[in-house]
């Protein structure tokens, strides 16, 4: 989620000054920035800017942002937090200050936010580990921090769960990261987690299937086969 006012970059990048300021506005992603605009992207590469300096206006705009989390708004939270998660590098650095910010504000999270904070904390690509704060954890061998994120993840489940927020595919999500790095973890509910994943899926695929949504039809296959 990007507030992008592309009238700001209307004038030529031709500076390391308009680099930074187009690079920051297009979150620090390389993927943004060219998606955005591909000949302010031509324009910026033909600057040859270096990873180190990229990674100092990272580094900048994450501790900018990290400064501003505990008095932002409660309806921006879920925001700041997702685009704290989005600037970190592979150091131990950022997966700390990202534990320290979870630690103060993960009973803060209105209740309808709740599954976007998850999303951070699991993580939601299609690999089994997941690609959040949990697989960054354990891939810096920081298995006290790992643990911490797992433990701040089934607080929130359960907080979810009483406030009867849908979770469809997060349970499953959790469970594939709780396996896939081997963490010990009650086989019950473990269960219990993906029985209520399954259900929730079958219950999002057959409302696809009957909208006539193809794809929906043949997941809703794969769970009647379950």
């Amino acid at each position: 989620m990007l507030n992008i006012n592309m009238k700001e970059h209307d004038e030529s990048i031709l500076s390391i000054e308009q680099a930074k300021h187009y690079f920051i506005s297009m979150g620090c992603s390389h993927f943004h920035l060219c998606r955005e605009d591909s000949r302010r992207a031509e324009e910026y590469y033909a600057l040859k800017i270096s990873d180190y300096i990229e990674s100092q206006w990272r580094k900048e705009t994450f501790e900018r942002s990290l400064s501003e989390i505990n008095s932002c708004d409660a309806k921006d939270l879920w925001w700041k937090y997702s685009h704290l998660a989005s600037l970190m590098e592979k150091d131990c650095f950022y997966i700390e200050k990202m534990m320290e910010v979870t630690d103060q504000i993960w009973d803060l999270f209105p209740t309808h936010q709740i599954r976007l904070a998850l999303d951070t904390i699991i993580g939601n690509n299609a690999s089994k580990a997941k690609g959040g704060l949990i697989q960054k954890s354990f891939e810096l061998d920081r298995l006290d921090l790992g643990n911490r994120f797992v433990a701040h993840a089934k607080t929130l489940l359960e907080k979810a769960e009483k406030a009867e927020i849908p979770l469809t595919f997060i349970r499953g999500s959790f469970v594939d990261v709780i396996e896939y790095f081997n963490l010990e973890e009650n086989d019950t509910y473990l269960k219990q987690l993906r029985e209520k994943d399954d259900f929730d899926n079958f219950n999002y695929y057959q409302k696809g299937a009957e909208e006539g949504n193809k794809f929906s039809m043949k997941m809703l296959e794969k769970y009647k086969k379950k």
